[in-house]
């Protein structure tokens, strides 16, 4: 009887030191393989913080090849998302929604597939018309981030000369950035700048934008 007892101990002993091991060996192979992950914070719109979701990315770019003649590239796709979540894992700070827009239309954009990004381009804008038409704007800006982006990857529309000129003269330098202003960049300070001094509207100012960046009208 007391050996029999002893023997049940001992069994319970050792299924005790199993599990704990085992619990253990989870313990490393969790750490060793999600042990370096960080939880990405997006900053919406509306100010609230939320967890990152890269299937909204992914469903954004699928929607933007779906309108093209070559269709979706899965491969692409998780290719650039693999991109974007490895770029924002270095960020300390919430990332706000428009940062993430723009890694998708510069990973776009330096991809082959330059129809995708026109078309998430496009798909932008018209989410912000919509996003605008139902409040009012609480950034002050008149030109919003989505419209500006139809620019940013144009052709400069000046001649050598004339970006020399522009560039030596209007040009302001960013210190944070290190760097001066695009050509884009300047327009939108000297139409937001001209806009706040009269009552205009949206429309009137992305007119008048894309006429200064084209050359077709003057300050």
């Amino acid at each position: 009887m007391i050996i029999t007892r002893n023997y049940k101990i001992s069994l319970t002993l050792n299924e005790k030191i199993y599990t704990i091991y085992s619990m253990k060996q989870q313990i490393k192979y969790y750490i060793r393989n999600h042990g370096d992950e960080k939880v990405i914070k997006v900053k919406k719109r509306n100010g609230d913080i939320v967890e990152y979701d890269s299937g909204k990315i992914s469903t954004a770019i699928k929607l933007s090849m779906m309108e093209t003649k070559i269709g979706i590239d899965s491969s692409l796709v998780n290719k650039i998302i693999e991109k974007i979540t490895e770029k924002l894992k270095k960020c300390l700070q919430p990332v706000s929604v428009e940062k993430i827009q723009d890694l998708v239309e510069e990973y776009l954009m330096n991809s082959p597939r330059k129809d995708a990004a026109k078309r998430y381009i496009l798909y932008r804008y018209e989410r912000d018309k919509f996003r605008d038409s139902r409040s009012e704007r609480t950034d002050g800006r008149l030109l919003s981030d989505s419209f500006i982006s139809q620019y940013k990857h144009r052709k400069n529309p000046m001649k050598q000369l004339g970006s020399f000129v522009y560039y030596r003269t209007y040009s302001r330098w960013l210190p944070k950035e290190k760097r001066r202003e695009y050509w884009w960049e300047t327009v939108r300070r000297a139409v937001e700048y001209n806009c706040s001094l009269i009552p205009t509207t949206k429309d009137e100012a992305e007119k008048l934008y894309d006429n200064i960046y084209n050359h077709k009208q003057f300050m």
